[in-house]
């Protein structure tokens, strides 16, 4: 039909029509709102396909058309479940509008867009889990630590200071562990030290109790026999007297040594030169009479050492040390003494070769108050304080005091004192010029 119209004329009438004032009856129809009706003749657009229409009226009146001529217009369309993606544009020739679409078919596109897009969001969450897990996994590993220190502080805090903290690596964890361990370890060590200090005052104190309450009984005892008994004879009486009399000077010595250990303890010594030598001369003077009444003789080698000392205390180191070696020998029994220098430093040993101490008792043979042997001790006139004191004396003297011993076979006692002078030569400061 377009074709005949061509041919017969139309368009010339056409032609006419935009001459002779049609085209002021479109410009009325524009103005009034009204668009012209498209007449479409064409036939379904199949996939892919260009279709070429005729416009009759004003080509504005088409939603994808409208616009100015050659403009491209592009819509997507959905028809019974389909997606079409249309662009067209409206073209004049030969006096005449021709509507030209391309039409494709873009639902197997879109299907496949909207699988992966559903892919993409499974995977999108699948991966959001796997980083949650691994931050969650690497959070709970990088705070074990913390937790470690966290129950590590609440069981020291709870008294538990043996409690130890795994430190691994080398990192900041680590050495803050290994800190908290030091500090543990600190803490345990002098909480023991406090509890031994305190362990060892009860028993001081214990032991200072009954040593005080036996010569007491004693005192009390035949003090009341001799208020009493009104018939005692001279004799008797002179015998209740000496007891009481010993037990009071026994009283007397264990309240000395005990004054002396807590003024070492307590008080800082004012040290000056000693020659040892002439010290330990005149302290075996003094020893000379009680040892001969027990018959024993005492070979001595002695050399000419200073050492910086207390001189009173370390007389009294010594003249203990001579008691403890009398007390334990027989009658006729020898007592060695020697004093030498050893390695920068005055060494006294003193060798009896009496009963010995068993080597289980070695250890505490220096506690005050104990005895190894209480019933042999008390009837010698011991009072369990003297090792203790001569410890306390060579340590205020930085000394030491070793104890060697076998039963049967007699005690080494030695005391290491530092010499005193220039360190550079021990030579020269340990002997008297």
């Amino acid at each position: 039909q377009d074709g005949e119209g061509a041919e017969s004329g139309e368009s010339r009438q056409d032609g006419e029509g935009a001459e002779s004032g049609e085209g002021g009856q479109n410009g009325e129809d524009a103005e009034n709102g009204e668009s012209g009706q498209d007449i479409e003749n064409r036939e379904d657009v199949q996939e892919n396909e260009i279709a070429v229409t005729l416009i009759e009226g004003n080509p504005s009146g088409s939603a994808l058309h409208s616009g100015d001529s050659g403009s491209i217009r592009t819509m997507l369309v959905e028809e019974n479940g389909n997606w079409r993606i249309c662009s067209g544009t409206t073209a004049f020739w030969e006096g005449r509008f021709y509507r030209v679409e391309v039409s494709s078919d873009v639902s197997e596109l879109f299907g496949s867009f909207r699988e992966d897009l559903i892919f993409s969001q499974w995977m999108s969450g699948a991966v959001s889990l796997l980083i949650a897990a691994v931050l969650l996994f690497s959070i709970l590993y990088l705070t074990r630590p913390l937790k470690r220190l966290e129950a590590a502080t609440k069981q020291i805090a709870a008294g538990e200071y043996g409690y130890r903290v795994r430190a691994k690596g080398h990192d900041e964890i680590a050495e803050l562990s290994g800190h908290m361990n030091e500090m543990a370890a600190e803490i345990e060590a002098n909480i023991r030290q406090v509890e031994a200090l305190a362990r060892g005052r009860e028993t001081f104190i214990a032991n200072m109790a009954h040593e005080l309450k036996t010569p007491l009984t004693s005192i009390l005892g035949f003090a009341d026999i001799m208020t009493i008994k009104s018939d005692m004879g001279e004799t008797e009486r002179r015998e209740y007297a000496g007891v009481i009399a010993a037990e009071a000077r026994r009283l007397k010595l264990l309240s000395s040594r005990l004054m002396e250990l807590i003024s070492i303890q307590e008080t800082e010594l004012a040290l000056r030169p000693v020659d040892f030598g002439e010290l330990t001369e005149r302290a075996l003077e003094v020893f000379a009479p009680v040892c001969g009444e027990r018959q024993c003789t005492v070979r001595k080698k002695l050399q000419p050492l200073q050492v910086e000392a207390d001189e009173v205390l370390l007389t009294s180191l010594v003249l203990n040390l001579l008691d403890n070696a009398l007390k334990a020998s027989a009658p006729g029994q020898e007592i060695a003494v020697t004093l030498k220098e050893q390695e920068g430093s005055a060494l006294l040993a003193i060798r009896d070769y009496g009963i010995g101490i068993p080597e289980s008792e070695l250890e505490r043979v220096t506690e005050a108050f104990y005895m190894v042997d209480k019933a042999r001790s008390r009837s010698s006139g011991g009072s369990g304080v003297g090792l203790a004191l001569c410890k306390e004396i060579a340590e205020a003297h930085h000394g030491t005091l070793k104890i060697e011993s076998k039963e049967q076979c007699g005690t080494r006692v030695s005391v290491v004192l530092p010499c005193a002078g220039d360190k550079g030569n021990f030579r020269e400061r340990c002997r008297t010029v």
